[in-house]
């Protein structure tokens, strides 16, 4: 198979970032072994043949890169592998700046088998997923065994408590919890050294296409009503469950809202754990933390810290935007990308008499879905019902709905639990929203 033949891009043998972890002697010939087993003539013709179905399948995946360039970049990483894999003074993961005639790039090199394609282009948005206080998140490719991934660095200077804390948290939680279904799926994380010194946490994750705030917009967008009460339902539950299992475990996440819930067709996973906590922990209540909009009344108050009350409230303000056409009253006064004459100090004033005027409404019982909600925003934590409490509701609520018969091609009935095919009207909405994206 012939391969388009230009000038290589260039590839600086030296990493701009390289692992914080000193690599082993034997893991270093172990990878040595790896590139001569690719070196043999009669392997030559399928190495060419698999390049070109890494090619196809990153164009497939929208890799912001041409096709020649990717062959070029192939080639160059062919012929310098073992310095840009099994070099003896790297220390791996490590990052090497790549000068392509279009844009620059960059190679994390995990080993031969695992070599990322990173674009660090803040502004670009198909690249760049989010820019948050404390990390960035990027879109990148593996490119030899293609996927996509996302990629969260984020810098951690020496001395700085607060933030060196938040990294070790998501350090943390992400592992405690990578075996559940309820979290992002962590591939990896470690932390980059540069030549200053300075130290980058990295966490290699799976990638969605959607997150919940994405999801609700596009909904709102539509003015019509996609979702059933019983398809909200059943998000409602998938948003609920995570948060049963945390408070079970005895971790308090301290920053719930849409943006940190994942979605992949009907599936809902959270993520960013920087202000998770273990509730065991005296000084887990003595912080004020999370985003304005969905922080709870009394830690607003600064009258008491984060407790699983407040993930509580933080969850009912998202029930809200599910199960409401409109915002939740003090949203807007909240909400930091809102630009408003006013005070951060005005605006929260104003936001507790929204609160007080709430509270002072109290549905019917009857209205079992809107008396939930009025009790996860009950302006007494202790009075707010637990996340499993929750859980239980909503499934009961769930099963008191009249539920439709389902019927195959042939006209028999089919035993499909009313939940799955809940799930699956979920399925569909979501990939109308992904395919609008593209």
């Amino acid at each position: 198979m012939a391969i388009q033949s230009c000038h290589p891009p260039s590839i600086d043998i030296m990493p701009v970032k390289q692992s914080c972890r000193k690599i082993t002697k034997w893991e270093i010939e172990k990878t040595q072994k790896a590139i001569q087993g690719l070196n043999s003539k009669d392997k030559i013709e399928r190495r060419l043949i698999r390049r070109e179905d890494r090619i196809h399948k990153l164009q497939l995946l929208k890799a912001p890169i041409a096709v020649s360039e990717l062959r070029r970049l192939f080639n160059t990483i062919s012929i310098d592998k073992k310095k840009l894999c099994c070099n003896p003074d790297v220390q791996y993961p490590a990052i090497f700046r790549v000068n392509l005639t279009k844009k620059k790039c960059f190679l994390e090199v995990h080993s031969p088998k695992q070599i990322l394609l990173i674009f660090f282009n803040k502004d670009d948005h198909h690249t760049c997923i989010s820019i948050g206080a404390f990390k960035r998140v990027y879109k990148v490719w593996e490119i030899m065994q293609p996927q996509i991934m996302a990629y969260a660095t984020a810098k951690v200077p020496e001395g700085n408590k607060w933030k060196i804390e938040t990294a070790g948290n998501e350090d943390k939680y992400l592992n405690l919890f990578n075996r559940s279904t309820f979290t992002v799926r962590l591939y990896a994380n470690h932390y980059h050294i540069n030549g200053n010194n300075n130290r980058w946490q990295v966490l290699l994750m799976k990638y969605y296409s959607l997150t919940l705030f994405d999801f609700l917009n596009k909904i709102r967008e539509k003015k019509m009503n996609l979702l059933s009460d019983d398809v909200k339902l059943v998000l409602a539950l998938k948003i609920m469950e995570p948060i049963a299992y945390f408070h079970k475990k005895s971790v308090v996440h301290r920053d719930i809202k849409p943006e940190n819930i994942l979605m992949e067709g009907s599936d809902l996973v959270y993520t960013d754990f920087g202000f998770a906590a273990d509730m065991d922990d005296p000084k887990t209540t003595r912080l004020f933390l999370g985003t304005l909009s969905f922080m709870s009344y009394e830690v607003l108050l600064r009258k008491y810290g984060n407790t699983f009350a407040s993930d509580i409230w933080s969850a009912g303000c998202i029930l809200w935007l599910l199960f409401s056409d409109e915002e939740y009253p003090w949203y807007e006064l909240l909400d930091e990308d809102d630009s408003d004459t006013l005070s951060t100090k005005e605006r929260i004033q104003l936001a507790l008499d929204k609160m007080l005027e709430f509270h002072e409404n109290i549905p019917s019982k009857v209205k079992k879905l809107q008396f939930l909600l009025w009790e996860m925003l009950h302006l007494n934590l202790n009075y707010r019902p637990t996340a499993q409490e929750v859980v239980d509701r909503l499934n009961q609520m769930l099963s008191d709905l009249p539920k439709e018969d389902t019927y195959d091609l042939s006209g028999e009935l089919k035993l499909k639990s009313q939940t799955e095919t809940l799930l699956q009207k979920v399925k569909n909405i979501f990939s109308l929203f992904v395919y609008e994206n593209e």
